[in-house]
This record gives structure tokens, sequence and C-alpha cells, in this order.
């Protein structure tokens, strides 16, 4: 086998065992980003001074062009409901005014130029709810006795999920606009806190 040909293998082989290994564990992914920006048409105003061939000191307005484009990676990081998105991404803008000026003639201000970053943000995320427990607090739920969890358990067994919920209904109407009918769990923890 040729030397090519080798690493070609081996990189289709990783290719794959990442494939696999994502797979396998799921609460990381990666992906790739890139975008292009565009914008022209800004007429700003800037103050000119202490140059040798302007006449007067004063604000002029320049047509300023800004271009660029950016690409990176990211990673999302999953921890059960929450999750890190770390990203590395670089980026390129392009700018370049307009001096149509006479003042400009010999070249004195530098109408062209490039700016490189490299942005390094990390997004934090989730549910709703996790971030609605760190402003407002958990909701208090009474503590329930294992004797009367255990009572509960068995009137919902006894009386089936259907009478079960209607019972609940007609101590608490509120319940079937928030409760589905056949949500087991839920209903008999209604139960339990009514």
């Amino acid at each position: 086998m040729q030397k090519g040909n080798i690493k070609k293998i081996i990189t289709f082989a990783i290719i794959i065992l990442s494939l696999f290994i994502n797979q396998a564990y799921s609460q990381i992914s990666f992906g790739i980003k890139a975008g292009l920006n565009f914008n022209s048409g800004l007429n700003q105003t800037y103050y000119i001074e202490s140059l040798k061939t302007t006449p007067t000191r004063g604000f002029y307005n320049i047509f300023d062009e800004k271009n660029g484009h950016q690409f990176g990676v990211f990673s999302k990081i999953n921890f059960g409901n929450i999750f890190l998105r770390p990203e590395i991404y670089f980026s390129k803008i392009n700018s370049k005014y307009d001096l149509t000026y006479q003042w400009n003639i010999e070249g004195e201000i530098i109408d062209e130029f490039s700016e490189n970053r490299i942005n390094i943000p990390i997004l934090v995320g989730g549910t709703g709810l996790y971030f609605r427990a760190l402003i407002q607090g958990l909701v208090k739920i009474p503590k329930i006795s294992s004797k009367k969890r255990k009572t509960i358990l068995n009137l919902q067994k006894k009386l089936g999920q259907f009478n079960f919920y209607n019972k609940l209904i007609k101590i608490d109407p509120k319940i079937k606009n928030i409760i589905n009918s056949n949500d087991v769990q839920r209903s008999i923890r209604a139960y339990e806190v009514k």
C-alpha cells in the first residue's frame, strides 16, 4: 500500500470512529460556524484636523463601507437541561472610506484597512424553568408523609385514573386546565397537596 492510501484510510477511520463516539456520548456535540458581513452606505461624520493639505479643520461626511467574514468551531456540552456552548472563531473586517475631498490628494489619510479578531464567547442556556428558579426561587410544596402518600396511591389504584381524576377536579376545578386527565403521576401529586 502507498503512504497516501494509508493516510486516507486512517483519516476515514478517525471520522467514522468520531461519529460513533459522538453518538455514544451525545452529551457533547461539535459544529462549525461561518458567516459574511455586508455593511455599506454608511455616511459617517468625522472631525478632520492637523493635515498639511486640509484647508480648514472641521467635520466631513465620509462614505464608510465595512465587509468581512468569520469562521470557527463550537461545542455544546449538555448538563441535563442546562448547557454550555464554548466557541472560538476568527473574524476579519475590511473597512474602506471614500475620501473624495481635495485635501486627501497626497494620500495623508489611510482610507482602507483590515481588522482581525479571535473571539471566544461562552454561551449558557437551558430551559426557562431553571432560569425562573434562579430568579424567583423554587415553588414551595408541602412535605407529604409516606402514610398519606401510600393512602392516596391506593385510592388511585382502587378508583382507576378516570374516577380518581374526576374526584380531583371536584376538589380543585382549576386542575382541569393544568393537568392532563391521563397524567397519573401529576394527578396523584396534586391530590397529595390539596
